[in-house]
């Protein structure tokens, strides 16, 4: 697999530009749980408008953001619940009727359904997602480039384990933005884990705490010619040890050497879980304290980072900082404002 580094912007990849296609985004799996009553995952529904022009888009209608993009926006009525995906919301909604395809920037079980029902061609399935997405299968790929980790079978293994290790996290094979990552050096979230433990059936693994600088790049697969391209590079803003808050995006010339060619061996190593698919994927990385990469995981699919990044490069503009769920807007920089959360009183946006 070809990995070359090349700064894209949205205008620039073809599968954003069909006109017989509606677009959309629903972060809600990335909980590895749906049941999470998480406020924000509706913020999420309102970022597509910032990458395609002229389209058909799903929004729901707690929308306040001047897009530069015009497009057909699709509003969807938001529910009493965060929990209800945006196309269980919208399964009544009339669409064009040229409409052919369902574009998901993250797949959900109600997107197939969606699709299903509307004899619409689907770009990613939920079962295709939970076959690429497993954190266990990606370690077991990347050997020795991932930190050293064990995978807990059985509930009291996993006990003894919280009650004894304090120098790592217990992680979920599925999950993403922190929802599912627990510190085991805070006996707080120790009490939280031993109750989810009791209750839950999936798999988990403990992973060793790694010292260094928490990376990401940004990139895009192409199914055609098999090719990938990395269009960014950041350096992750972290909160609490495991909670994504942002990122220091940075030039892409800056990822180079050692580091550029261990992460084109980690995606070579996870070919198998790249192979057919079409579209962005990051991948989560620490420069340790003697310069090694070491790769947490990859997250295939439209990541946090995805928009930030295609915005800074369609502008031709090298470096920004993202911030997350921020109170206010700094105004001393230009500033994009790229989403708000009505609930929780926050704002998204790109300081330039």
């Amino acid at each position: 697999m070809d990995t070359i580094k090349k700064k894209i912007g949205a205008k620039e990849v073809g599968f954003l530009s069909d006109e017989r296609t509606i677009y959309t985004s629903d972060f809600r799996v990335i909980g590895e749980s749906m049941e999470y009553k998480i406020p924000a995952m509706w913020k999420y529904e309102n970022l597509m408008p910032w990458i395609v022009e002229s389209k058909e888009v799903f929004i729901n209608d707690d929308c306040h953001i001047d897009y530069f993009n015009e497009n057909d926006l699709i509003t969807v009525p938001k529910a009493t619940s965060p929990q209800i995906s945006v196309y269980k919301r919208g399964e009544n909604i009339a669409l064009p009727r040229d409409i052919e395809s369902l574009w998901v920037a993250v797949p959900h079980p109600d997107a197939d359904s969606f699709a299903k029902k509307r004899n619409l061609k689907l770009n990613y399935s939920y079962k295709d997602f939970l076959y690429r997405n497993n954190k266990i299968r990606q370690k077991e790929l990347l050997g020795e480039m991932t930190p050293s980790w064990k995978r807990l079978s059985k509930k009291v293994e996993i006990k003894e384990l919280i009650c004894t290790e304090n120098e790592g996290f217990l992680k979920k094979e599925y999950g993403s933005g922190g929802f599912t990552i627990f510190n085991l050096e805070k006996e707080s979230e120790k009490k939280h884990l031993m109750k989810m433990v009791n209750e839950d059936t999936c798999n988990w693994y403990f992973e060793k705490k790694v010292d260094g600088v928490p990376c990401s790049v940004q990139c895009l697969r192409k199914r055609d010619t098999g090719k990938v391209v990395v269009f960014g590079f950041a350096k992750q803003i972290i909160e609490g040890d495991k909670h994504f808050k942002g990122l220091n995006i940075r030039p892409l010339e800056n990822l180079e050497g050692d580091v550029f060619d261990s992460l084109c061996s980690a995606i070579k190593k996870t070919e198998s879980l790249l192979e057919n698919y079409e579209g962005f994927f990051g991948v989560d990385f620490f420069i340790d304290n003697s310069d090694k990469v070491l790769v947490l995981e990859l997250n295939i699919r439209l990541t946090s980072a995805t928009i930030p990044i295609l915005l800074l490069n369609e502008k031709k503009i090298n470096e920004g900082v993202y911030f997350e769920e921020e109170r206010e807007i700094k105004k001393e920089k230009e500033n994009i404002k790229l989403n708000c959360d009505s609930i929780n009183k926050t704002v998204d946006y790109i300081s330039l």
